[in-house]
């Protein structure tokens, strides 16, 4: 019964006594989420303007207008690829 406690909402189990570790966890589920949310959609941005700015069309604008090149939008994508990447790790960290 534990376990089917624990798979549907973590710490609710509380088989242990340890209640003080739920919210913890809760936490940690949160701010993963959050993070997960924030640098898929930064990432997404960077992305898009960056693929705006590769095609080699000069009527193609990206929401940077110019202002990033190429290379940095390139940089930008990566940094927040591997930061939601981390994100989805700190997730699987937080529930074991």
């Amino acid at each position: 019964m534990a376990t089917l406690f624990s798979a549907v909402l973590p710490g609710a189990g509380g088989y242990n006594r340890k209640y003080w570790k739920a919210p913890l966890v809760w936490g940690g589920l949160g701010v993963s989420f959050w993070f997960i949310q924030r640098n898929t959609k930064e990432y997404q941005r960077y992305k898009t303007a960056y693929l705006a700015v590769a095609d080699g069309d000069p009527s193609t604008i990206d929401e940077f207008e110019g202002r990033i090149s190429a290379s940095q939008l390139l940089d930008a994508t990566d940094t927040y690829r591997k930061w939601r990447d981390i994100s989805y790790i700190a997730i699987s960290a937080v529930t074991s």
